[in-house]
């Protein structure tokens, strides 16, 4: 597809959004799971549990959201 590979975890799904391989939105939203990741496996703040239970609805939600536009990539 002639698409620049992403630096970060979080600029995945926000290019795969801007080339309709997901929609814009949920690229947008993505990006939370992004940071989430990185804070959990680089520590790179301590870990605010009250943030993690606000987020993880949203990343779950989204991730189920992902998993139906990239099923009908076929």
């Amino acid at each position: 597809m002639g698409l620049v590979g992403p630096d970060t975890y979080a600029e995945v799904v926000i290019l795969a959004g801007q080339h309709a391989l997901i929609s814009r939105e949920l690229g947008d939203s993505l990006k939370l799971a992004g940071r989430m990741r990185n804070l959990l496996v680089h520590g790179y703040e301590g870990i605010d549990l009250a943030k993690m239970e606000q987020a993880l609805p949203i990343i779950f939600r989204d991730g189920e959201q992902f998993i139906r536009e990239v099923g009908r990539w076929n």
